[in-house]
């Protein structure tokens, strides 16, 4: 998974995006989601619900966070969650006792798409 971010990121000229000092891999998994927010980019992380079992959920809390609160940080930059699993990522966004509640200001429900119609 981390392979395939550098690799984009480099096809996209943020290769300087990607932290250089790898603690750990949920580390360097938030710090190059940090720094492609501070560039305006998009970051789409998909398949959300499983952020928890990667141990990223606290850093996508912590990156939130220093960029509401930090005033030098201005970032034009988007972070969208999806998955496959629409109430384990409702839950991690609206229920009180997570720790992205009230983090995340708009959702958009995506229906199925059948196949057999193509």
């Amino acid at each position: 998974m981390f392979g395939d971010l550098q690799e984009r990121a480099h096809q996209q000229g943020l290769a300087d995006a990607i932290h250089p000092v790898i603690f750990s891999y949920s580390f360097a998994i938030t710090e190059t989601i940090k720094a492609l927010l501070e560039r305006d980019a998009i970051v789409v992380l998909d398949e959300f619900q499983y952020a928890r079992e990667l141990g990223i959920v606290n850093g996508v809390k912590r990156i939130i966070d220093e960029i509401k609160i930090t005033p030098e940080i201005k970032t034009s930059g988007n972070l969208v969650v999806a998955g496959s699993h629409q109430q384990k990522i409702l839950e991690m966004l609206y229920s009180t006792d997570e720790p992205l509640y009230g983090r995340f200001n708009n959702s958009a429900p995506i229906s199925l798409i059948d196949s057999r119609s193509y």
